[in-house]
């Protein structure tokens, strides 16, 4: 691989660990906000680093999702899926929030 490929395979690693980050007080750390920004938000750079990866964006992310909630509680990686699950969530709950904001505006 080369040096290019593997400093794009290191960042879409760190958001992914990011992405596992314990929650502070319930909420999103600001880098686990960022991370799941990065990998989940449509047209960012993760699909171009993807993308120059060979590897498809839609079938990352499903394949994450998957991961993250499939297996049993006794895993060695259980509180890593429970942090991202946690994660995923409020996440996707913030993006809805944004998202209602935004069109009570328009309206």
């Amino acid at each position: 691989m080369r040096a290019e490929k593997k400093l794009l395979a290191a960042i879409i690693h760190r958001a992914v660990l990011d992405m596992c980050s314990k929650p502070i007080r319930q909420r999103l750390t600001l880098d686990a906000q960022h991370a799941m920004w990065f990998i989940f938000k449509e047209n960012t750079i993760a699909q171009t680093y993807l993308d120059l990866l060979d590897m498809d964006i839609i079938n990352f992310r499903r394949n994450l999702l998957k991961t993250m909630y499939s297996g049993n509680s006794m895993d060695t990686l259980s509180l890593n899926k429970r942090n991202f699950r946690f994660n995923y969530n409020q996440y996707m709950a913030d993006e809805l929030k944004t998202a209602d904001k935004k069109w009570s505006v328009a309206a």
